[in-house]
């Protein structure tokens, strides 16, 4: 009887041992998928206003990291240049589904860093670009 016991005892510490083992790879495993997903996360993305015709652009001077990019996000930082008037800007590609997708594209690809929104030369000329000049990135003028 004390050989049976010793020996079932022999048994269980080899599938606790083995148990053990698995919890470990485990947890190991998981922590670098959530390091990597971390850092993806974390990514800065830099989001331009561009008239692709002439490839006029201006690159805002706040870059948010990827899990804060959202349609609201996005909005309020294209509401931050500076504009000529009190009056709220007016982009039509915001409320297109070629915007939606790009931005969802730009949230899940890790090989997107910029989210390009399209507008009219009209569009732009909306925002003091001599402000501009002086706070944010430019091209094409």
């Amino acid at each position: 009887m004390l050989k049976e016991l010793t020996e079932s005892i022999a048994i269980l510490d080899q599938i606790t041992i083995v148990i053990s083992a698995g919890s470990m790879l485990f947890s190991f495993l998981t922590w670098i998928k959530l390091r990597r997903q971390k850092a993806f996360d974390s990514q800065r993305i830099q989001i331009k206003v561009i008239v692709p015709e002439t490839e006029k652009y201006i690159a805002l001077w706040s870059r948010p990291e990827r899990k804060h990019l959202t349609r609201a996000e996005v909005l309020g930082l294209i509401g931050s240049i500076p504009r000529k008037s009190s009056a709220n800007y007016k982009i039509a590609y915001l409320n297109t589904r070629d915007f939606f997708q790009r931005l969802a594209e730009v949230q899940d690809n890790k090989d997107s860093s910029v989210l390009f929104i399209e507008c009219s030369e009209q569009e732009l000329q909306q925002f003091d670009l001599d402000k501009v000049k002086q706070q944010c990135e430019y091209a094409g003028w």
